[in-house]
């Protein structure tokens, strides 16, 4: 730290900006680009979320939170992180830039509210992507969100359940032909095949048989029924249930399709 003849500092002794703001009785001043609070005893080696910060910058192809965020108190750090946190997960899943927005906001409106309060980050970001989706009728399939080995599948249903009724959101209950987006975002299914998949799915809406079966898996099976050239384990790995479930949905599928 350089102090002038007033005991000021001249110059931010972490990032070297001379932008330092010295309205604060309390300290020599507070650097405006970083946020670090010099006084007498500073310690000038630079916080830890300074130098991730100077590590994320010196690979400028590479974009996240941390490097778009200017951090200054352990809570904004806290957030930054999670915001890492949840662009980690929806990069892996191939998530809409809307969707990853708005569970960035769903997750800002609980931890105002205190719900995010003594539960698991991760597993709440997860959550918060699933309201999200359904916010938005793409849902992500709740398997696929809670995959890691890092959430516990019991935990991510109470905290999705928790979100629901704190933040009083209600979403619409998912369809089977709104998992194909998801599934189009997976494994890259033309147009044709698309809206074929969509046909069935309408001809099939409603349909006794099909109440209470998960509406991802009988999306999975017509895909897969209406797509030669897709493999059934791919498609069930892309939705997250087992080949079994696929194959199963795909004998009854055929039934209900030859019945029409």
């Amino acid at each position: 730290m350089s102090p002038n003849k007033s005991g000021q500092a001249e110059a931010c002794p972490v990032c070297d900006t001379e932008a330092i703001d010295t309205s604060i009785n309390s300290f020599d001043g507070v650097c405006t680009e970083c946020g670090f609070v010099i006084h007498d005893s500073t310690d000038t080696s630079p916080p830890d979320w300074l130098v991730v910060r100077q590590g994320e910058e010196d690979r400028p192809n590479e974009e996240d939170w941390l490097t778009h965020c200017r951090v200054q108190n352990a809570t904004e750090q806290r957030l930054a992180q999670v915001f890492e946190d949840l662009e980690t997960l929806t990069d892996r899943l191939s998530i809409p830039v809307a969707i990853r927005r708005d569970a960035a906001d769903i997750y800002c409106e609980a931890f105002l509210a205190g719900t995010t309060d003594g539960r698991d980050t991760t597993t709440m970001i997860a959550a918060c992507t699933r309201l999200a989706s359904l916010q938005a009728e793409r849902p992500i399939p709740t398997s696929r969100l809670s995959e890691s080995s890092d959430i516990d599948s019991g935990q991510f249903h109470r905290s999705c359940s928790i979100l629901r009724d704190e933040l009083d959101r209600t979403p619409p209950a998912p369809k089977p032909v709104d998992y194909l987006a998801f599934l189009d975002d997976e494994l890259t299914v033309d147009k044709e095949h698309l809206q074929a998949c969509a046909q069935i799915l309408e001809d099939i809406a409603g349909h006794q048989s099909l109440v209470g079966k998960d509406p991802g898996g009988i999306a999975a099976a017509t895909l897969y029924l209406s797509e030669e050239e897709l493999i059934q384990s791919d498609v069930a790995d892309a939705i997250g249930v087992s080949t079994e479930t696929v194959r199963t949905r795909v004998t009854q599928l055929r039934g209900l399709v030859s019945d029409g």
